[in-house]
């Protein structure tokens, strides 16, 4: 039976408990090694991402990424960060901003491996497909 990335990602966190620095190498040395074993290495990428999705649900922290035209406002920062507790139930989010010039307007925001595309792009796509339809 082969092994998931979440699985692989679920035990290396249980293993990693309270470790310390150095006990913690050790343990993410053995895992490579298996990985490698086991022809897994190529799910290496999946595992950190599954293996961080994990570690922020535990420990009730949550990474965002907001992408935008410009600067987002105080107001605008505010609230995605409410909304993002709403959808998410965790309290420390760290909300990061990157500014893509290439945006007409609006945001697009990534979290937990979700995707809300607030972009003016993605809004007159979206109302050109309900008028196409009506």
């Amino acid at each position: 039976m082969k092994i998931s990335a979440g699985q692989y990602a679920q035990a290396l966190y249980e293993s990693l408990g309270d470790k310390k620095e150095a006990e913690a190498k050790k343990i993410i040395a053995k895992l490579v090694d298996f990985l490698a074993v086991q022809g897994d290495l190529v799910k290496g990428k999946e595992i950190i991402a599954r293996f961080d999705e994990i570690w922020q649900k535990e420990k009730s922290e949550l990474a965002a990424t907001a992408v935008s035209a410009r600067e987002l406002s105080a107001a605008t920062k505010k609230v995605l960060l409410e909304y993002l507790k709403r959808q998410s139930g965790r309290e420390n989010i760290t909300l990061t901003e990157t500014i893509a010039p290439d945006l007409l307007g609006g945001a697009i925001l990534r979290y937990d491996n979700r995707l809300v595309d607030m972009s003016v792009k993605n809004v007159l796509a979206n109302l050109k497909t309900s008028l196409k339809k009506d």
